[in-house]
C-alpha cells in the first residue's frame, strides 16, 4: 500500500457519500454550495433572523448567498431528517475600527468627572469590618494554637 491508495480511497468516499456542507464557517456575502445528497425529499435553509428558503433537490449542488450574520441552520429531510449548522461572520473591513467614516460616529456632551467627595459606599464600610473580624479571629486563634 502507497499514499496514493490512500488517497485514492478517501476521494472514493467523499465522492460516494458526499457531505452537505464543506465547510461550516463564512463571512457575510460569500456563495455557500449545498450539496443534495441521496434520499433527501427537502432542504430547507433557516437565517439567522429565522428566513426560510427551500432548496430545489433536483440538482446536485445549490447556491445560497448569506448576508445575515449568525447561525444558519440547515435542514435535510428524506428518510431520516439530518440538521447541519453554518456560522457567518462580518467581514473583517467591517469589524476594523479605522475604517469607520468621520461623521459617522458623534458623541455630544460634556465629559463629567464623577466623584463621591469623600462619600464611601456603605458596602466598602461592610468589607473594611468583615475584614478587621477576619483579622481578629484569625490572631485569638493563632494564640491559642500556640499557647497548648
Amino acid at each position: 500500500m502507497t499514499g496514493d491508495y490512500v488517497n485514492l480511497i478517501g476521494n472514493l468516499l467523499d465522492y460516494s457519500f458526499p457531505s452537505v456542507l464543506s465547510k461550516t464557517d463564512y463571512v457575510a456575502g460569500d456563495t455557500v454550495k449545498i450539496q443534495t445528497v441521496a434520499d433527501v425529499d427537502s432542504i430547507k435553509v433557516i437565517s439567522p433572523l429565522g428566513n426560510e428558503k427551500y432548496l430545489d433537490t433536483e440538482k446536485t449542488e445549490n447556491s445560497v448567498i448569506v448576508d445575515e450574520v449568525g447561525t444558519y441552520t440547515i435542514i435535510c429531510s428524506g428518510v431520516s431528517e439530518q440538521e447541519f449548522f453554518m456560522y457567518v461572520t462580518t467581514p473583517n473591513e467591517e469589524c476594523d475600527p479605522r475604517n469607520v467614516i468621520e461623521g459617522s460616529f458623534v458623541v455630544d456632551g460634556e465629559a463629567v468627572k464623577s466623584t463621591r467627595k469623600g462619600i464611601y459606599n456603605p458596602l466598602i464600610i461592610i468589607f473594611i469590618l468583615l475584614a478587621i473580624v477576619f483579622a481578629a479571629d484569625w490572631m485569638v486563634f493563632m494564640y491559642e494554637k500556640r499557647q497548648l
